[in-house]
């Protein structure tokens, strides 16, 4: 294959040297395919760090990662000291935390600190910035999203996860589209019917599916509401169920604290209770 292979590779790098990333791919993916029949790994370590470029080039740094790894594991097998030092290169500089990222992660921490205003601002900023129809377009717009519905305005949350959605079905991503559009369904759904169809899910003895259900929904209900509190001890229970009760201690005390603010007596008796349960389990 040596000649074919060389040539092929002078090609794809042509391809991407003029920003021609589909008619690139179309010479990368079946060379890595023939190469792996054919149990020419130097040709597929080759087409596999072309590919990461490639990749990187469509802002799909997980792929890039992916295939940059697997292209390392393969040089570094065969003793190729040189060529690996070129991807461990490529594979620090993948793993240093782009400006994007790092807006991203900030915008996120935000919303975790209870900062939604904070972390729409700052996706707005970034948003513009990035290419359409990207992975990080599409968790920029999940992300304000979650904003949106923290502020109080569902309207605008829809058309966020919406794109969202779009981006990811473009891209072909089961795994985001899964998650999207379960986030689309509690933000449409309306609170009462959802939390129905998980009591319903934990009468099943379905926890599991019914805590995953919930921490795809949770983002959609509004900070420091009884619907928040609702949705917290429901998943805590949900956590217990599956054999998690420390992973369920956390939402136990933050419906408690969220009852103890509202003032209703009965629901903290409920909750402290819950808590109690869930705290015992642990021991």
């Amino acid at each position: 294959m040596g000649e074919r292979v060389d040539a092929l590779l002078q090609r794809a790098a042509e391809h991407i040297g003029a920003g021609r990333l589909r008619e690139a791919t179309s010479v990368i993916e079946p060379l890595i395919a023939a190469s792996m029949a054919a149990g020419d790994q130097a040709a597929e370590a080759s087409a596999r760090f072309m590919s990461a470029q490639v990749a990187v080039a469509k802002g799909d740094r997980e792929l890039a990662r992916h295939q940059a790894a697997a292209a390392l594991e393969i040089a570094e097998r065969l003793g190729e000291e040189a060529g690996a030092e070129h991807i461990r290169t490529f594979c620090s500089w993948l793993e240093a935390p782009t400006g994007v990222e790092a807006a991203l992660a900030g915008a996120a921490g935000h919303l975790q600190a209870g900062r939604p205003r904070e972390a729409a601002e700052a996706i707005a900023e970034v948003l513009p910035t990035l290419d359409p129809g990207t992975p990080d377009e599409a968790s920029a717009q999940f992300l304000l999203a979650q904003a949106r519905v923290a502020l109080g305005d569902r309207e605008a949350a829809l058309a966020c996860i919406e794109r969202a959605i779009a981006v990811a079905r473009q891209r072909d991503d089961p795994a985001a589209l899964a998650h999207f559009e379960a986030f689309k369904q509690g933000l449409s759904g309306g609170e009462e019917d959802a939390f129905a169809s998980v009591i319903a899910l934990l009468h099943e003895g379905r926890a599991a599916e019914a805590a995953d259900r919930l921490q795809d929904m949770l983002p959609t209900v509004p900070t420091g509401t009884p619907a928040e509190a609702s949705a917290c001890s429901l998943l805590s229970q949900a956590l217990w169920m599956d054999g998690r009760a420390a992973e369920g201690m956390p939402y136990a005390e933050r419906a408690l604290e969220l009852a103890v603010a509202d003032g209703r007596a009965d629901v903290i008796a409920h909750f402290k209770e819950l808590a109690d349960d869930i705290r015992a389990a642990m021991e």
